[in-house]
């Protein structure tokens, strides 16, 4: 009977022991590894930010799940703001992403958010009386992100004097929470495609709604600085303005540049030109930086896996899909005075927005991501991926809304290894 009582003695002890062993693992991957916070904004001004709920009475929304028959926005705005950068980040991050995340997938809600992760921001602050005007730059996210997932680039451009007016995409974001606590997500959306079949074609129809969304908020902009109550009057320089978007994001300001002339110049963050409706305007200054893993993608043959993602039938439709492509990367390198292409080796889809950060994070969070959230990451360290985006941005828009040269972008010295020019 006692060698009885001391084996299961022992086996709780050995069970105790393993179970003690992997809580250590666990906490070891989950909170004891350094979670990244967002880069420090490089320019000289701190960074401010706003934001506002505007409805489009002149446009029904088609989607009608929601209480308001018009077209509503959140739209949210960084600025160069009064006083300087914080020497710790103080703004929460993506709210609303971080609660979808702790109920959809409360392990990646475990390593990533489970602890506040923060950026530069300042709600609500003086905008910066240091310069006379601020050249304005709207931002397009990418289908499923919402318009905080670019923060480090917003804060970025914001702290090199310019306000940055980021757009969330009602229905086409993982969230739009408006003003009474009504939220709507991708659900009614992804309903739409479905049902439309060609996923493809559905895109391209709602790269339209975004071009509307987009010109609409031009004349809400255009409002705010002729009106004496908003902090921004008379402070936006209007004939400046630029645009740059990721993904869906970027194919949208390609679009709206030749048709749009408040808009004097833009860049295209890895998205998609595969519509043959693409007419692109050659008196205005483009971007285009492309991930390595997108312009892989299309100079190889593709699987039927990728062709199915991608919602191709056929190789046929797969070679017509890479036709224009072809024809746009043609068209960049002769046809245009001032339009720049630029590769990012080893960068994903996901690496163009602050998702790409997450990867400094823990090893179990970069294998869950990929697995529960199909974030396409690279094999480039997140943060180097941020820092050579922002300097381009920075230095792009410098040059066209500011008037600034720029040696990043026309001289020969390679400053950074993993841009490759194509």
């Amino acid at each position: 009977m006692f060698w009885l009582l001391s084996l299961i003695l022992w086996l709780l002890v050995g069970i105790m022991g393993i179970a003690l062993l992997a809580f250590i693992i666990l906490a070891y991957f989950i909170w004891l590894q350094p979670i990244f916070s967002f880069p420090k904004p490089t320019g000289p001004f701190a960074v401010g930010m706003r934001e506002y709920h505007w409805i489009d009475r002149e446009r029904s929304e088609v989607i009608k799940v929601c209480a308001h028959p018009n077209r509503e926005l959140i739209v949210r705005l960084w600025y160069p703001a009064q006083g300087e950068v914080p020497l710790k980040p103080s703004w929460p991050w993506s709210v609303h992403f971080v609660t979808y995340l702790k109920k959809k997938h409360r392990f990646v809600w475990l390593q990533l958010f489970s602890r506040p992760l923060r950026s530069y921001t300042q709600f609500n602050i003086s905008l910066s009386s240091e310069e006379k005007h601020f050249p304005v730059i709207i931002f397009s996210h990418g289908f499923g992100c919402t318009h905080d997932f670019n923060t480090a680039h917003c804060e970025e451009l914001a702290s090199h004097g310019y306000v940055v007016v980021a757009i969330n995409h009602t229905y086409c974001s993982t969230f739009s929470q408006f003003p009474d606590g009504r939220i709507v997500g991708l659900g009614p959306i992804q309903k739409m495609a479905e049902e439309a079949g060609d996923f493809k074609k559905f895109l391209d129809q709602q790269v339209e709604v975004w071009i509307a969304d987009v010109q609409f908020v031009l004349d809400q902009i255009e409002r705010i600085s002729t009106d004496r109550d908003s902090i921004f009057y008379q402070w936006l320089d209007l004939s400046n303005v630029g645009m740059f978007g990721h993904s869906m994001g970027g194919a949208t300001a390609v679009h709206i540049c030749c048709r749009e002339p408040r808009i004097k110049a833009v860049v295209n963050l890895d998205g998609s030109l595969s519509s043959e409706r693409l007419k692109i305007s050659q008196n205005k200054p483009y971007m285009f930086i492309f991930g390595g893993n997108a312009c892989d993608l299309y100079e190889r043959l593709w699987t039927e896996a990728e062709r199915k993602q991608l919602g191709l039938k056929s190789v046929e439709e797969e070679q017509k899909e890479k036709a224009f492509y072809f024809a746009v990367k043609r068209t960049l390198l002769v046809d245009f005075a001032h339009a720049y292409k630029f590769v990012i080796k080893g960068a994903g889809h996901a690496d163009f927005c602050d998702r790409g950060l997450f990867k400094s994070a823990t090893l179990f969070s970069l294998f869950f991501m990929k697995d529960k959230l199909g974030t396409q990451l690279g094999s480039i360290d997140g943060f180097r991926a941020t820092e050579i985006v922002n300097a381009y941005l920075v230095n792009f828009f410098d040059k066209y809304l500011k008037g600034k040269p720029s040696a990043l972008l026309d001289g020969n010295e390679k400053v950074y290894a993993e841009i490759e020019k194509r």
